[in-house]
């Protein structure tokens, strides 16, 4: 899990947390990477967490 102080409007942050689904495998005798991130919008005060409505999209690759 990372935390970060994520940009917000008018030259403020909120505060965010990333946790993602992380993997290498193969396929076809080429390596697979998948970045699966979910996106938390985060209460310091409390230590809650709860899943923001903005998302990231997933980064895929793999060799040639």
């Amino acid at each position: 899990m990372l935390y970060r102080d994520m940009p917000a409007e008018n030259d403020n942050y909120r505060p965010v947390v990333f946790d993602a689904k992380i993997r290498f495998y193969l396929e076809n005798g080429k390596l697979r990477f998948e970045y699966i991130p979910a996106y938390y919008d985060f209460q310091p005060d409390k230590l809650t967490r709860t899943l923001s409505k903005d998302q990231y999209p997933p980064f895929v690759t793999k060799e040639r």
